[in-house]
Order: C-alpha cells, then structure tokens, then sequence
C-alpha cells in the first residue's frame, strides 16, 4: 500500500514537473519572439534617421487570407526593380501578447528604406490592421488612406469564390502547410472538414469582404479577382503587366515558385464531401462548390 501511494506522488511529481517545464518553455520562447520583434521594430525607427531614403514607388497589396496574395507578390518579384516583402505585421500579430506596433507608419518607412532602388511592397492583412495599429491612429480605413496619402498605392486582391476561400483555409490549417513550393512540395492528402466550422467560415469571409470593400471604395486602387486574374497560369502575365504599368514600371516576363493548391474537384481534397454538400445545399452558398 505504501509503495503504490509512493509510485502515484512520484507519477503526480513528475507530471507536475512536465506542466512546468512546458509553460516555462512556452514563455521562454514568447519572450524570444517579443525582445526579436521588438528590436526588429526599432531598428527600422532608427534607420528612417541615419538612412533617410526610401524607394521612389511603394505600393501595399490589400488581400484577405487564401486570396493569392503570396502568388502575386512572387509575380510581381519577377520584375528586376520589384521587391514586395512579407506581410510587415504578421510577426506582431504572431506574439502572445502586447501586438501594437508603437509608430507603425514610421515602421513601414525604416522597412522600405532597405530597398531605396526598389519599387518597394507588402502584403497587409486587415485583421493584422485592427490587432496591430494603435487605435489612436484611427480607424483602418484611416490607416489605409493615410498610406495612400503618403505616396503608396494600392492593389486590392479579393476572392469571389467563398467556400473555396474557407476550405483552403481550413486545409492549410489542418495540414500545418500555406504554400506548395517547388523545392518544398505538400503531401497531397485528404482532409476531413467541419462542416459548421466551414459555415461559420464562409459567413465571417462574406462579411469581412464587405468590411474590406466599404475601406477600399474611396481609396484609389487596382482591383484585381484571384478566379479572373490569377487561378490560371496562362492570366499572369498579363494581370502583372497591368500592374506594372499601375506602378510605372515597364513590362518583364514573370513565374510563380508555387504552386496551386486547390483542386478543380473538391472531393479530391474533402474526404467528408458529402456531408459539406449536405451541409450548404440550404444555403446560398451551394453554388460555389461548383464554381473555380
């Protein structure tokens, strides 16, 4: 009796143990990223002073997640006077804890100034707007506007295809796996979606285009459609070279490292298809299942 009492305090002891080293570790590694970030952050502030210079073109691409901002940004890498960076908020975004970027605007100008013979871009999300950017600077259309005043301008990417928009969305996060690139390719495998987790997806996607359209609308922008402008190879060409000419550089062949993850059949990637069609064939949303 002694010897089982014994081995459970030493079984309880070492679990303990466990838990502790585990949430140590986690704010060992929170508190990484933050000093990194951090220091990241002003190290740009510091180089909008000793390196006052900045591309002579800056643009943002303005895009909701698995829209084909990454596919675009790496089109428009292509061109040789080209460089479009990460989305710059991500890694505040990222970061367990205090998110806001102190002067995101001077911010983006320490960024830019790195490639001062560049036309400079990024990729900016808006839920990485509203986490971010103090609220003091206003709202996001603020903050958008106030770029766009400050000499960047503006590609706005969306996608028409809801609840292609939202599988590929919940297929990334299941397979832990954004982008295929060709010296990285994914294991092509099925996955089981929620179907009300898909739901309530395809409805926040909906709204928060409507959200994205009501910030853009007075904004000057270039608009361009992932299904019109990018889901085919053969468009990309000519939807960079209109960009090109947005941005006042000259036309230059481009190619995509990526490459497409979705499936023209939804049921070579959903393995409960059925039950998603059971699922959105009482909504509007039915439609789109059989749409690009």
């Amino acid at each position: 009796m002694h010897l089982k009492c014994s081995n459970y305090r030493s079984i309880e002891y070492a679990e303990k143990n466990l838990l502790k080293c585990l949430i140590m570790n986690k704010l060992k590694k929170g508190l990484k990223q933050q000093i990194l970030t951090r220091k990241n952050e002003f190290d740009s502030y510091i180089r909008t002073v000793v390196k006052p210079q900045f591309p002579q073109g800056k643009f943002i691409i303005f895009a909701m997640w698995r829209s084909g901002s990454t596919l675009l940004a790496q089109l428009l890498n292509s061109h040789s006077e080209v460089f479009c960076d990460i989305e710059l908020f991500l890694r505040f975004y990222k970061m367990d804890y205090n998110k806001t970027i102190l002067f995101p605007h001077t911010y983006i100008k320490g960024c830019a100034s790195r490639f001062e013979e560049k036309t400079y871009g990024f990729d900016l999300k808006l839920y990485q707007i509203k986490n971010c950017v103090p609220k003091s600077k206003g709202t996001p259309k603020d903050f958008i506007t106030k770029l766009h005043d400050n000499g960047w301008k503006i590609i706005y990417l969306k996608r028409t295809n809801l609840v292609r928009q939202a599988i590929s969305n919940l297929v990334a996060h299941e397979r832990q796996q954004w982008n295929d690139w060709q010296n990285k390719p994914i294991v092509r495998s099925k996955v089981a979606i929620n179907d009300e987790n898909l739901l309530n997806l395809i409805e926040d996607i909906e709204k928060l285009t409507a959200e994205e359209f009501e910030i853009i609308k007075d904004i000057p922008h270039i608009k361009v459609n992932y299904e019109k402008d990018l889901l085919r190879s053969d468009d990309h060409q000519k939807t960079s070279d209109q960009i090109f000419k947005y941005l006042g550089l000259n036309k230059h062949p481009v190619e995509a490292r990526t490459k497409r993850l979705s499936f023209d059949n939804l049921e070579d990637v959903v393995e409960n298809y059925s039950d998603v069609v059971n699922k959105l064939e009482r909504t509007e949303y039915l439609k789109y299942l059989y749409e690009d």
